[in-house]
């Protein structure tokens, strides 16, 4: 295995190092910040479910009114909600699929097989200096 020399004269580039580095900071922000953002989620989608059980009495008194009856309003009330149920989806499952899935699993990756190989390049290169020392002793 050839050594390729960096800007450290090692085996790793510096720009290499410095990049392991920031993403080792940004995923423990993360990690230390992450309860907030699961917390904010599921208080957003316990409120507005609790909004929607707490409005459908009112819609169906609204509904069986005499002077609202027909068809006509029903479709009305029935589009209105379908579209702010819907929109509220939409805008609710990508935050909440940011929150709830590891979205730094790339990054721990890159970190983990990092220190896989740095470790693995500093084993060969102690194993080669026994080696060394071993035949000039010889």
């Amino acid at each position: 295995m050839s050594n390729q020399a960096g800007t450290t004269g090692g085996f790793f580039d510096e720009r290499d190092e410095k990049m392991v580095e920031n993403l080792r900071r940004v995923v423990t922000q993360w990690d230390r910040r992450s309860w907030l953002f699961k917390s904010l989620g599921a208080m957003a989608s316990l409120s507005f479910f609790g909004f929607l059980i707490w409005m459908l009495p009112k819609i169906v008194q609204w509904g069986l009114n005499p002077a609202w009856q027909g068809l006509l309003p029903g479709l009305v009330v029935g589009l209105i909600m379908g579209y702010l149920v819907g929109h509220a989806i939409k805008l609710m499952v990508p935050y909440l699929m940011v929150v709830w899935i590891d979205i730094f699993r790339s990054e721990r990756l890159l970190i983990r097989y990092h220190d896989a190989l740095r470790d693995l390049v500093s084993r060969l290169a102690e194993d080669a200096d026994s080696f060394r020392n071993r035949d000039a002793k010889e």
